[in-house]
């Protein structure tokens, strides 16, 4: 997953979205979020999978929807451990928090709260699997900003499709 933050970090620069969360729904209908209104999209190839990336930026960091086509085989924590454990070591980030959580009222989740590396900033990821996929709901840029009220609406608003 260390290529979706990396991907989000790219959406920094390309420069994309600003103004209210509006709900966005992907071609596939496969989920609704809140996004701000100019998203951006990429896919590249990580470990033989497409991951695939929806997000928008904001002066002070972005957001995105990074997800890949994954079961969840066994047990969706230990799953989620390892997707935990991925990405603070892909990324150099410093673990501050890690919360159970449920997306949608009934997906279990977890929401990690790290510092990156060199002062860069905060990020925060709720990771989950559903509907043959893992999911990052990913929120990165200032503490400001990753503490907000729209980062907590985005974070909060995942509807898995029909």
């Amino acid at each position: 997953m260390r290529t979706a933050i990396l991907a989000a970090l790219a959406l920094l620069a390309a420069g994309c979205g600003r103004g209210e969360l509006k709900e966005y729904t992907p071609d596939d209908k496969s989920f609704t979020v809140l996004l701000y209104a100019d998203t951006k999209s990429s896919s590249r190839q990580a470990d033989g999978a497409t991951v695939r990336l929806i997000g928008n930026l904001h002066p002070d960091g972005a957001m995105a929807v990074a997800y890949v086509e994954m079961e969840a085989p066994g047990a969706v924590e230990a799953r989620i451990d390892q997707a935990r454990d991925a990405l603070l070591k892909n990324t150099g980030a410093k673990l501050k928090g890690d919360k159970k959580a449920l997306v949608a009222g009934t997906i279990p989740a977890r929401l990690i709260d790290a510092e990156l590396p060199d002062e860069k900033g905060r990020l925060r990821v709720m990771v989950f699997f559903t509907g043959g996929r893992r999911y990052q709901l990913q929120v990165i840029g200032t503490a400001a900003y990753v503490d907000s009220e729209n980062a907590e609406r985005f974070l909060d608003s995942f509807v898995p499709g029909p």
